[in-house]
């Protein structure tokens, strides 16, 4: 799919060196049909995040009544993103989290002694 085509190649290669060109060849579909589907590259992690949140939002309703606002939201995050990895799909959680570490400052910043 062209989801798994721009996760595995990001995953390789990087976001940023990673082309719309090149995720459509790898999906076997032109880059103008990868562009009905998604209007750009970051369209596919857009999403994954959204299908993220919507298991996460899931998770909080099957919950018990009682737990507190930051337990349920730890404790749903824990197990949408367990079974994501558990499911094998380990790279997409890898790829947000290097995008995370790109996008703080302080992780790109040198620091200073």
């Amino acid at each position: 799919t062209l989801i798994d085509a721009a996760v595995g190649l990001c995953d390789r290669q990087g976001f940023d060196a990673t082309t719309v060109d090149q995720i459509a060849a790898l999906a076997e579909v032109s880059p103008r049909t990868y562009s009905r589907y998604f209007a750009t590259k970051e369209a596919v992690f857009l999403t994954l995040l959204e299908e993220l949140s919507e298991e996460i939002a899931l998770e909080l309703r099957r919950l018990p009544r009682g737990i507190g606002p930051l337990e349920a939201l730890r404790a749903a995050h824990v197990s949408v993103l367990t079974r994501t990895a558990a499911g094998g799909h380990r790279s997409v959680l890898a790829l947000f989290f290097r995008a995370g570490d790109r996008a703080r400052p302080e992780s790109t910043a040198r620091r200073r002694p």
